[in-house]
C-alpha cells in the first residue's frame, strides 16, 4: 500500500479514525501549542472548534460523516481546567455537546456506529480519568444512559457494532476486572465468565468478539462468536499475540510478540 501524508496536518498530528469513503478524523497542534480536532474529506482538510476550552480531539467518523471527539471546556492550559466534554459533529463540521452522566462530570465519546450511535466513558474530575469511570451509550433518540456495572465501580466501554452490541472492560462486586457484553435488551453481562484479566479488543457486525487473554505464558488473543465458541488465534512458538482491531468480514489485525520483538500480523 502506498504512502499519503496529509500535508494540511502539519507536525506533530495523528489520525484516529477513517470511514469507508475515505473520510478521516484526527488531532493536530496549531499555533499557541493547542491540540485541535481535524477533518479531512471531499471538501478539504478543516481544523475544528472547541467548546470553549483550549484543545479538542476528533476520535472517530462512521459512513454517514459524524464524528466524535472531545473538547476542553474551560479556558487555560492547567490540567484542572480542562472540564473535557464529548462532542458529536456532523457533515456541517460544527460540533456539539452531547452531555456527562452527572452534572459536573466530564465525558469522552470513543467510538460511533454507522446508526449513530455513540459510545464513551464519563468520570467525576477536573483532570484525567483516575477515579471510576462509567460506560455510556448515545443517540439522538436516546439520549445519554449509563451503561452500569457488574458490581463494581467503574465501566468503561471498547467497542460498538451497527447492531448497537457494546463491549469493554468493567469490574465485579469483587473489584475483579471482567470483559463485558451489553445490549439493549438484555444489559450487561459478563462476556468471558471464569477467564481473568481479558481485554476486549473489538466487535463486529457478526457478533463475533476479539479478545486479549492474560495468562502466566504471556498474552494470547481468540475470537468468540454469538453462539460462544471460542477460537484461539494461530501464532508461532514461544510467540504472544495481541489483536488490535476486526474488520466485519473477520479479517483480525495486531501483532506477535517474542522477546520484546513486535511483528504487525493480520489473522484471516
Amino acid at each position: 500500500m502506498g504512502l499519503y501524508v496529509v500535508e494540511e496536518a502539519t507536525a506533530p498530528s495523528q489520525v484516529n479514525g477513517i470511514n469507508d469513503a475515505g473520510e478521516i478524523v484526527g488531532t493536530m497542534m496549531v499555533d499557541g501549542g493547542a491540540n485541535r480536532a481535524f477533518h479531512n474529506g471531499p471538501n478539504g482538510f478543516r481544523v475544528l472548534d472547541t467548546l470553549g476550552g483550549m484543545h479538542s480531539h476528533g476520535f472517530a467518523i462512521n459512513n454517514s460523516g459524524t464524528l466524535i471527539g472531545s473538547s476542553w471546556t474551560i479556558a487555560g492550559n492547567d490540567p484542572g481546567d480542562k472540564g473535557e466534554t464529548a462532542f458529536v459533529a456532523g457533515k456541517d463540521l460544527q460540533i456539539r455537546s452531547i452531555g456527562a452522566l452527572r452534572e459536573g462530570w466530564n465525558s469522552r465519546a470513543v467510538a460511533i456506529n454507522n446508526r449513530g450511535v455513540v459510545i464513551g466513558h464519563s468520570w467525576f474530575a477536573r483532570t484525567f480519568p483516575g477515579g471510576p469511570q462509567r460506560a455510556f451509550v448515545w443517540s439522538e433518540q436516546g439520549g445519554m444512559i449509563d451503561l452500569g456495572t457488574l458490581g463494581g465501580q467503574g465501566a468503561v466501554p471498547v467497542a460498538i457494532n451497527d447492531d448497537g452490541v457494546v463491549v469493554g472492560i468493567t469490574s465485579d462486586a469483587a473489584g475483579r476486572d471482567c470483559s463485558f457484553i451489553w445490549t439493549a435488551t438484555v444489559g450487561m453481562r459478563e462476556l468471558l465468565p471464569g477467564l481473568a484479566s481479558t481485554g476486549v479488543a473489538a466487535i463486529n457486525v457478526r457478533g463475533n468478539v476479539v479478545f486479549n487473554l492474560h495468562t502466566e505464558r504471556g498474552v494470547q488473543s481468540s475470537v468468540i462468536g454469538p453462539d460462544g465458541m471460542t477460537r484461539a488465534l494461530q501464532t508461532f512458538v514461544g510467540h504472544e499475540t495481541e489483536a488490535r482491531a476486526m474488520s466485519d468480514a473477520g479479517q483480525i489485525v495486531g501483532h506477535v510478540l517474542r522477546n520484546r520483538h513486535s511483528h504487525a500480523a493480520m489473522w484471516r
